[in-house]
């Protein structure tokens, strides 16, 4: 049975169903994870022999599937990628949305997850391998098209949001204590 995916237009409206993988003008909907370790560093993925960006950097993403929510998706993302239980994928946050060109349009919802359980079940025909960074790293590899993800200075909102949610201080709070 084919996977089908909603389409919606540039506000989020549905505008209709498709099979993944089907052409579309209108947007379909995505998420992401930062998935972080308790040093504060972000887990990503080496994406394995799949259709899109086979070899490529990335972190724990997938398409919505039609009827499912943003979160619902995510947290089945997470489970299928990488094994994480949904007793502890549903700690997931939501730290943002932006709108992405993949070749397709697509709504992002970005998330955080923070977790303790390092016992990963790979998808082997999706993830390749996996490897904790440095949160900065992670982000310049991003700032640098190293990943799957194009990057635009709007990811810097989704870096200051990531760090707020794991209590990590920005830059500007460090320097200004300092001068204190």
């Amino acid at each position: 049975m084919p996977e089908l995916i909603d389409t919606f237009d540039e506000y989020g409206n549905k505008t209709g169903i498709i099979e993944k993988g089907q052409n579309t003008n209108d947007y379909v909907k995505c998420c992401t994870c930062f998935v972080v370790n308790n040093k504060n560093e972000i887990l990503i993925e080496k994406r394995g022999n799949t259709v899109l960006d086979a070899g490529k950097l990335d972190l724990c993403s997938g398409h919505v599937d039609s009827g499912e929510t943003e979160t619902q998706g995510m947290v089945r993302e997470l489970n299928e990628e990488l094994g994480i239980k949904k007793e502890e994928a549903i700690n997931i946050k939501k730290i943002g949305n932006l709108k992405i060109n993949f070749g397709y349009k697509c709504i992002v919802s970005i998330y955080c997850l923070k977790i303790s359980n390092l016992d990963f079940i790979l998808q082997n025909d999706e993830v390749k391998e996996i490897e904790f960074y440095d949160i900065e790293e992670v982000f310049n590899l991003i700032r640098e098209g190293k990943t799957r993800f194009p990057y635009d200075n709007r990811y810097e909102e989704i870096f200051s949001k990531l760090k707020e949610e794991l209590g990590i201080k920005l830059k500007e709070d460090n320097k200004n204590e300092m001068e204190i």
